[in-house]
């Protein structure tokens, strides 16, 4: 038994340098260009570098439940980077160095990442082979798959990939024996923490998965199958309990402002036959990068890629054609069940709770297709592997026939993009069959010469798909945008910066008037409302609407050009000067001196509402009587076509709250009005806001997705505090789940030890 725990330990070792080693020459020749600053396509370089150099900054303090002023007009710091990494034990490890390095960084981690995918796939397909090669070449086709690649430009995603087979071991040791549950309590918690969205995706693939296991297995019956049940939904239910502290705060986001409502049609049974030729594509061929797809889109998103290198799904074939669907395996039913799923859009919805349709959980499916690969490499004289592959053969070389065929014919249709990479990817398919075959021709698939050749096959088209990444674009500008973010410095802690860019507003702290992401706050999206915009990753770009550059405290904007003015602050960049100027714009907090009614505001055209806002603060009836009082009902038809902003600016600006501090933990400043004032905040309202007046607690009122504050008259301090709304109780729940596991992990070892 110790000598097979050595054997196995020592072939993850092996399994850990070959992923490093491949990883390490995929993205050696990137790592070194531009003096180590790595960046890859659009989101990568201007989500996840700034989103990584902001949250740095946000955790400084120490304060992760509070409040982060650089992301747009500011948000809980829960709520803008749980889906971007703030729970991924990778990111961690980007704290231990300075903010200023992540861009350098990235690219190392990305290599640590393919490693742990490679490990944590390795010893779940070990249980399952007796070969160590043949495990080993598994795990690399997983973790090097065209998931992975198509996905580079999705840092945070592959952090789910390294971490899901912990998963799947941690249920299977739980099936085995009952008693063992730490390792899925454990793969739970880290995979919760990690990502609440995929961690849905992979509680729904769980699920099914358990079924398909149970059933599948000699000797269960319903009654041991229903105690396995509870048994594991209660170490679940554990390890949820131990990532609570950013589970449960971005549950109550999720609640509250829902990324995307879809609703059922009859649409969503079927794919299209541009959409299903691109979905069996994803399983035939190597993968492609999203920006600009070879074939059926110019550019497409939902990570449809499950290809293996070299063996593609040609060893998956073999597998199934020996285990029949009736007397099969579990894993005979389960890969067929989840590819019929894939291609009826409203089934793969369900994943996402029939939110939306998309193909994100595909990286389990790979997992899954490379399991059966490595069990027919580890037995391959048990497997048809001639008809598989032969029949992989065919079926991709006809399908690179019929494209070409069908583009051809119908050059109008675009279903070529770029003939010479489809081509391209069609070759590496077809040669990683054909060189499978002859491995197999002479008994060699679970050989080291086998291995050598996946990881060949792994890292040449994970080079390839982040070459072409690189080439697609010059992206001089959006470091030079990144390097400016970073010299930004907070000037005055009442105004922001007019601009919409997290290259430049995210580095290092400065405060801007929008945000390109996935996470925007629910008061965000209320404000964006009145403007009729909605957006699944992007909020409305308040710089280019009249009024809201002012509304907002834009007083800070960039030129070349001094204009007569004195600069703020010059910018070093590219061989030349940037100077920060000032404009007018109104402070974060002031007192208005009228009100209009939401419904009375959306009669007004749309171009005009930013300037109507600086008249005056929006609010729903039922808000009506507590305002009443303290500032005048406004006519929309009282405002003049060509309004004098720079005038009610300097108004707005002659009643500004005094002495204005903020921080994580929220803002305070000072009052001396005459008499009782309505104060308007350009903060998003949240639950998490308690707002106390010389220690009295005051009720915070809406006011278009921002906030409203009622202000005695006199001299008075006050203060905004903020929580992230379920942060107490996550990090309750976390602190005594996770005391009570490693109590059990000490007594559990006590035990072993014993016996």
């Amino acid at each position: 038994m110790v000598h097979q725990l050595s054997r196995r330990k020592a072939g993850g070792l092996r399994c850990a340098i070959l992923c490093a080693l491949c990883a390490f020459l995929s993205f050696t020749p990137f790592l070194f260009r531009d003096g180590g600053f790595f960046h890859v396509w659009a989101d990568f370089n201007s989500q996840q570098i700034p989103f990584g150099m902001a949250l740095h900054h946000a955790l400084e303090d120490l304060n992760p439940g509070g409040w982060t002023w650089s992301y747009e007009l500011g948000m809980s710091t829960i709520q803008a980077f749980s889906f971007y990494g703030m729970g991924s034990p990778f990111y961690w490890i980007s704290l231990l160095f300075p903010a200023a390095w992540y861009p350098y960084l990235t690219g190392w981690i990305y290599i640590l990442k393919y490693t742990v995918a490679g490990v944590t796939a390795y010893y779940y397909i070990r249980r399952f082979t007796k070969g160590e090669n043949s495990a080993a070449a598994g795990a690399l086709m997983y973790a090097f798959s065209a998931f992975q690649a198509t996905n580079l430009m999705y840092f945070h995603f592959h952090d789910v990939a390294a971490l899901f087979p912990l998963l799947l071991t941690g249920l299977e040791k739980t099936l085995e024996n009952p008693r063992d549950r730490g390792l899925l309590v454990f793969a739970v918690f880290i995979n919760a923490l990690n990502n609440y969205y995929f961690f849905v995706l992979e509680a729904v693939f769980t699920v099914i998965y358990f079924l398909f296991r149970s059933f599948g297995m000699n000797g269960r019956n319903f009654r041991r199958i229903f105690r396995d049940a509870v048994n594991v939904l209660l170490s679940s239910i554990w390890g949820m309990a131990m990532a609570a502290i950013l589970l449960v705060p971005s549950l109550v986001y999720i609640l509250g402002t829902p990324r995307a409502e879809r609703s059922v049609s009859l649409s969503d049974w079927f794919q299209d036959f541009r959409r299903l030729g691109f979905t069996v594509r994803g399983i035939l061929l190597p993968g492609d990068t999203m920006s600009s797809q070879s074939a059926f889109y110019e550019s497409e998103y939902d990570s449809v890629a499950a290809w293996l290198p070299m063996a593609g799904p040609g060893l998956s074939l073999a597998y199934l054609l020996k285990n029949k669907l009736k007397k099969g395996s579990w894993l005979s039913r389960m890969i067929p069940a989840l590819l019929l799923v894939s291609v009826f859009p409203l089934l793969s919805s369900g994943f996402t709770l029939f939110r939306e349709v998309t193909y994100r959980w595909w990286f389990m499916l790979t997992l899954l297709l490379a399991l059966a690969s490595a069990k027919v490499m580890d037995a391959e004289t048990e497997y048809p592997v001639s008809k598989g592959l032969a029949f992989y053969l065919f079926a991709a070389a006809g399908f690179c026939a019929a494209v070409f065929i069908g583009n051809a014919v119908l050059p109008e249709a675009g279903i070529l993009g770029d003939p010479g990479r489809f081509l391209v990817y069609g070759i590496i398919a077809l040669a990683g069959a054909a060189l499978l075959l002859l491995l197999h021709h002479f008994g060699k698939l679970r050989s080291l010469a086998a291995v050598a050749l996946v990881c060949l096959f792994c890292t040449g088209t994970t080079w390839m798909t982040l070459n072409t990444y690189r080439n697609s674009g010059d992206f001089t500008d959006q470091r030079i945008l990144l390097e400016r973010g970073m010299q930004l410095e907070t000037l005055d802690p009442q105004y922001r910066y007019r601009v919409a860019d997290n290259q430049i507003m995210l580095p290092r702290g400065g405060s801007g008037l929008t945000v390109f992401s996935s996470t925007i706050s629910g008061g965000t999206r209320e404000f964006d409302s009145l403007f009729s915009f909605s957006s699944k990753n992007h909020s409305l770009d308040k710089s280019l609407v009249r009024g809201l550059p002012e509304l907002f405290a834009g007083k800070y904007r960039f030129s070349s050009d001094p204009q007569g003015q004195e600069p703020l602050q010059a910018l070093e960049e590219n061989g030349g000067t940037l100077y920060v100027l000032q404009s007018d714009a109104c402070p974060i907090g002031f007192a208005v001196d009228h009100y209009i009614l939401r419904d009375q505001l959306m009669t007004v055209e749309t171009e005009n509402r930013g300037a109507v806002l600086l008249y005056a603060a929006v609010i729903d009836p039922e808000e009506e009587e507590k305002v009443s009082g303290l500032c005048g009902k406004l006519d929309p038809e009282e405002i003049p076509a060509e309004p004098d902003l720079s005038g009610i600016v300097a108004r707005n600006t002659e009643n500004r709250v005094r002495n204005f501090e903020r921080d994580s933990r929220g803002f305070r400043f000072t009052t001396e009005f005459t008499e009782p004032k309505a104060v308007w905040f350009s903060v998003p309202y949240d639950s998490g806001w308690t707002a106390r007046t010389d220690g009295e607690k005051q009720e915070i009122l809406p006011s278009g997705g921002m906030m409203l504050l009622r202000v005695p008259a006199g001299s008075h301090e006050t203060v905004f505090t903020y929580i992230t709304p379920g942060y107490t109780a996550g990090s309750i729940m976390t602190i005594l789940s996770g005391a009570a596991f490693i109590l059990y992990s000490v007594l559990r070892r006590v035990r072993k030890n014993e016996k």
